[in-house]
């Protein structure tokens, strides 16, 4: 009888530590799969953490980089630059002499047809005239060389609607010839530390690129806004011609920069803007979209009492 009841009891030992002994089991398992996941988060996490930081130090050094080539380019543009300085300086000197003389052959050469018969002084002095042309082009090119050479400016006191109404009144006859309109709204009391000549220049420029922007469009258009800041004056152009590429965008004010066909322009307009500018103290900008607009803002400082003094 004794052994009898001692066998379930026996069982029911075994089967509880059985069922025990899977407990603690079971429990020590999942502690250690929690800590194995833990580990795997604490891992992934590590893990982002440092791509974040590769992606960081990726976007920094790749920032690096375009600032490295950037200037780069800029050094290698100045030292261009520096070199067609020189260069520019040598042609002037050897160009200027062989112009003279053109010019005073041509002068004689007029006064001689002037004795011919009609028919033959006529078609001289179409070739004359021909001629003639081509030297006033070769001289424009000598100019804007010597002003890409040597663009230092007499600083002065200069009222900008008076200089822009003398650089306006130089190239009138050329709008009215291509139908161009001009609406020009300059303040009486802008006044600025500069030099006029090259101011009237920059405008002359400006404008006779709007003209030929504006050539073949409907209703072409021509807009001067003159305006003051606490700190600044700026001139604004704006024309509704064919605009600027994006591309080029960035390079309109390079020297010997042109999208113009061969004979229309050096590329050397521009270039002799920004830095006539530049050595006033002030600058130039640009902003396009093709086919809609093309707008430049010249900005100066303002002639403090001190300049003026």
């Amino acid at each position: 009888s004794v052994d009898h009841v001692s066998v379930p009891t026996q069982v029911y030992f075994n089967n509880t530590t059985f069922i025990l002994l899977n407990c603690v089991i079971l429990f020590a398992s999942s502690i250690h799969h929690h800590g194995i996941r833990r580990r795997e988060f604490l891992t992934r996490c590590m893990v982002e953490d440092q791509r974040e930081e590769l992606r960081t130090r990726n976007h920094e050094l790749t920032q690096a980089m375009k600032m490295l080539r950037e200037t780069e380019a800029q050094l290698i543009q100045s030292e261009k630059i520096a070199s067609l300085d020189r260069l520019s300086a040598g042609i002037i000197h050897e160009i200027n002499n062989p112009l003279n003389f053109a010019k005073s052959a041509l002068f004689v050469l007029r006064k001689k047809a002037r004795h011919l018969h009609a028919d033959e002084s006529e078609a001289l002095t179409r070739i004359i005239q021909d001629v003639g042309e081509g030297i006033d082009r070769v001289a424009s090119i000598v100019s804007d060389l010597r002003s890409f050479s040597h663009p230092d400016p007499h600083l002065a006191r200069v009222e900008v609607g008076a200089t822009l109404r003398k650089a306006i009144r130089m190239v009138r006859q050329d709008m009215e010839e291509k139908g161009v309109g001009l609406d020009a709204v300059i303040p009486g009391d802008l006044v600025i530390r500069g030099d006029e000549n090259h101011l009237i220049q920059i405008v002359i420029n400006l404008v006779q690129n709007s003209i030929a922007a504006l050539k073949d469009r409907q209703d072409p258009q021509i807009q001067i806004q003159g305006r003051k800041t606490d700190s600044r004056v700026e001139i604004v152009f704006r024309d509704n011609g064919t605009g600027i590429n994006p591309e080029h965008l960035h390079r309109v004010f390079y020297p010997f920069f042109t999208t113009k066909d061969v004979g229309e322009g050096m590329g050397l307009g521009l270039n002799i803007c920004y830095r006539m500018m530049r050595q006033m103290g002030g600058g130039i900008e640009v902003e396009s979209e093709p086919s809609v607009f093309t707008r430049f803002t010249l900005w100066l400082p303002l002639e403090s009492a001190d300049q003026s003094a």
